[in-house]
């Protein structure tokens, strides 16, 4: 639906307004949503069930189905516009008109503190289904009221998604460009938002989305009960990435390929020279067999992802 021309069944709606207006206030951030589950279930916020505080949305940011997971960008947005399009109307040869459809919405602003590799990062959300809430200056949360207290994200144009890198100048820090088209779907008077005073998280400090994570194992666990492994994030330079610090031994799992059965780990140690690499010590095993490290269920666990993990596979023999 690209527009409503009009409605004849619908009664005519009066003009008055309260005394006083809530602002919803300025775009300040992004939160990423695929519009479905993974078993087609639409996305949204029941704000009339839902208690809005930090275990509610830790477990939207931190879901284990990626298409049902929150993905907040936690930079402040500068320089934002959100310029809609006119509406469009056909013309005829006597002069008259008839309307076609609403204009588009479109979003465009800075993300000053971002690295390039973000970019590839938000291309990944090119392709699908996908939606987004605004965060405002005020800690409101913005969306679409379709139905009565279901705020669902708004709604983006298949593909439009762009973001580009610029380099710095002598006057600019180097920084990342984004640029989004809303559906047209979406009316204007379906603009709604939570207001921050029921939402007890902080929508900044506290709403920063999963990290991209990588391992790579440095010593062999042949014949012994200890391996060595870096854990790093994509951030960093070309060299040294961005080590994964202040992990203990309850934010790993280990698990043994070979027999599909957990492994303890005895402790794990941080070394002191080098940032990021630990060394694993666990319960012996049979030689022959292999292992696979991946990320626990605690609170340090849930904020780091380990889907590249998966490729490692330590050898025993």
């Amino acid at each position: 639906m690209s527009g409503i021309i009009c409605n004849c069944n619908e009664a005519i709606k009066n003009l008055g307004v309260p005394n006083c207006i809530s602002q919803i206030g300025r775009p300040s951030r992004l939160t990423f949503v695929p519009l479905y589950t993974e078993a087609g279930v639409e996305n949204y916020i029941d704000t009339t069930t839902a208690t809005l505080d930090a275990t509610y949305f830790n477990g939207k940011q931190y879901a284990t189905d990626p298409y049902a997971r929150f993905y907040p960008l936690p930079i402040d947005l500068k320089n934002v516009e959100m310029p809609k399009g006119d509406s469009v109307y056909q013309e005829f040869d006597d002069g008259s008109t008839k309307f076609v459809r609403f204009g588009s919405r479109k979003l465009t602003a800075i993300l000053p503190d971002s690295a390039p590799v973000l970019i590839g990062k938000l291309h990944s959300m090119k392709c699908g289904k996908w939606g987004v809430y605004i965060t405002t200056d005020t800690g409101n949360l913005v969306g679409i009221e379709r139905t009565k207290g279901m705020l669902y994200p708004m709604r983006l144009s298949d593909n439009t998604l762009n973001a580009m890198w610029q380099f710095a100048t002598g006057s600019t820090l180097g920084q990342s460009m984004l640029s989004l088209e809303f559906h047209p779907s979406d009316l204007d008077e379906q603009i709604n938002f939570i207001d921050n005073a029921d939402i007890s998280i902080d929508l900044v400090s506290q709403w920063k989305g999963k990290l991209d994570t990588s391992i790579a194992q440095v010593t062999s666990a042949r014949g012994a009960t200890t391996f060595s492994v870096d854990i790093y994030s994509d951030y960093g330079n070309a060299k040294t990435k961005d080590p994964i610090e202040n992990l203990v031994a309850a934010d790993l799992v280990l698990y043994n390929i070979t027999t599909s059965s957990a492994v303890t780990i005895s402790t794990l140690v941080e070394s002191t020279t080098i940032a990021g690499r630990y060394v694993v010590t666990f319960t012996s095993q049979t030689t022959t067999n292999d292992l696979r490290l991946s990320l626990g269920t605690t609170d340090a666990a849930k904020a780091l992802d380990d889907s590249s993990w998966s490729s490692v596979v330590i050898g025993l023999d």
